[in-house]
């Protein structure tokens, strides 16, 4: 009964989840959280394509917001600029995420540790000055504003609402997906990859290749994640493309925990909602959220979900050795 059970947890809790985010707006007091659970869904689905190259290849990037704020430049520029449809143009952002996916993967599929996040700090900055400098296309400093939200069957994603549920069918499409792939005799290469190089070359894999694909895979949903921010704020600016929002979703990742999907979207929502909740009180909330991250590192080296791993064992230890204590059982 209880391995039944153990099999069947992980879809019960995800559609307890999907149906408490579909009641969300109607039982939250203002429409502020919303906007919140909005973000989470981004930033969310973004800090999850990072977890799959950090967990899954230990390639800790720090230049991830390339795919990021790629996607909801090239999408936006092509919507205020050449008159772009919405769903044309994030199609044409997630493509442009995915090409660039593929080249920064050839580029460093050799690389590893320092050498390896340096180079994708690099990429990220020529995006960034290039975002930056080339005004008329990104608009510099200003950004892009009045950047609309797609309509259609019908449905305006002007909306709040509207547009809230259509985020909410990406974020759980796009997580079911990931998981999957992660299953996959794919997802499994790239563990093994992660463990030893050299035994998967031995095995007739292409290390190469796979770590190449792997990133493919990343940039694709992060540039998903992008079109999601994009069509929320309506805006891009260069801070799409900071290190800084790279940095962010790194301690998304660590503050959930390396090496699943579930991890980094536990710390996605935990630190978009202390952010907003702590800021609401002090000015001085990144000193504090600096501190909580410095003892999330140190001292929860598997995360919040590895801290929930080892609680469960140790109540299912406790629960075992007082079933041995009575007679009969």
């Amino acid at each position: 009964m209880t391995a039944i059970l153990k099999r069947r947890w992980k879809p019960i809790t995800a559609a307890l989840f999907i149906a408490f985010f579909v009641i969300w707006p109607y039982i939250v007091p203002t429409r502020y959280w919303v906007s919140l659970t909005q973000q989470f869904f981004a930033f969310g689905l973004f800090a999850a394509s990072l977890g799959f190259i950090m967990g899954y290849m230990g390639m800790n990037s720090l230049g991830h917001t390339v795919f990021f704020g790629c996607s909801a430049y090239v999408a936006g520029s092509l919507s205020v600029k050449f008159g772009f449809g919405p769903i044309p143009a994030a199609i044409v952002g997630v493509l442009f995420s995915v090409v660039l996916g593929a080249i920064i993967g050839m580029c460093t599929s050799r690389m590893r540790g320092v050498i390896y996040m340096m180079v994708t700090v690099a990429f990220a900055q020529i995006f960034w000055g290039m975002a930056n400098q080339w005004v008329p296309i990104t608009g510099g400093d200003s950004g892009l504003t009045g950047v609309p939200r797609p309509q259609f069957f019908g449905i305006d994603f002007r909306v709040p609402n509207n547009l809230y549920y259509l985020m909410l069918i990406i974020f759980v499409i796009c997580i079911w997906l990931l998981n999957h792939i992660a299953g996959l005799p794919f997802g499994l290469a790239i563990r093994g990859v992660k463990e030893t190089e050299s035994r998967m070359s031995v095995l007739g894999y292409s290390v190469r290749m796979l770590k190449t694909l792997a990133m493919v895979v990343a940039g694709f949903f992060a540039g998903i994640a992008g079109v999601m921010w994009l069509w929320f704020n309506g805006f891009v600016g260069t801070g799409e493309l900071a290190i800084t929002t790279s940095a962010k979703a790194i301690v998304m990742v660590l503050i959930g925990g390396v090496g699943t999907i579930i991890g980094p979207l536990i710390g996605a929502f935990t630190l978009v909602f202390a952010e907003s909740y702590i800021s609401s009180y002090t000015e001085r909330w990144m000193m504090i959220m600096g501190f909580l991250y410095i003892v999330v590192v140190m001292f929860m080296k598997g995360g919040l979900i590895g801290l929930a791993k080892k609680v469960y064992v140790a109540c299912e230890t406790l629960i075992a050795k007082k079933r041995s204590r009575i007679p009969g059982d």
